[in-house]
């Protein structure tokens, strides 16, 4: 019984380090280990077809995965309580230029993890 839940419990934690991994690997295209701003707007480009549900256009709080504050209303520049595709690749692009803290024009694993680090310790 004991080894069976160690099994189980190895193959669920090499599983999330998989599905964790994956993700990078999508938007890592060329698969040189940085996303490069192309890379990230293609990604950006794709997320917004998915998270527009309802296909109207635009991102409510809800769609885009965001709590209204004052993330939302910077983000929101004409205030009008949702996110236009232009306004969502405008936050994203901002988040890619101070993610990019050696200015190279690309991202690695690390930046971008203390960038979601950073990020969330501000929630």
């Amino acid at each position: 019984m004991k080894r069976t839940i160690i099994t189980i419990a190895a193959t669920f934690a090499l599983s999330s380090a998989a599905l964790a991994g994956g993700d990078w690997k999508d938007k890592d295209t060329d698969g040189n280990g940085q996303i490069s701003k192309a890379e990230h707007d293609a990604s950006v480009k794709a997320s917004w077809t998915k998270k527009d549900k309802n296909g109207d256009g635009k991102l409510s709080a809800e769609e885009a995965g965001m709590t209204p504050g004052a993330d939302w209303t910077a983000a929101d520049k004409d205030g009008d309580g949702s996110l236009s595709p232009d306004e969502y690749t405008a936050k994203k692009a901002a988040w890619f230029t101070k993610a990019d803290t050696d200015g190279n024009g690309s991202l690695s694993q690390a930046e971008a993890d203390a960038a979601k680090a950073a990020k969330k310790s501000k929630m």
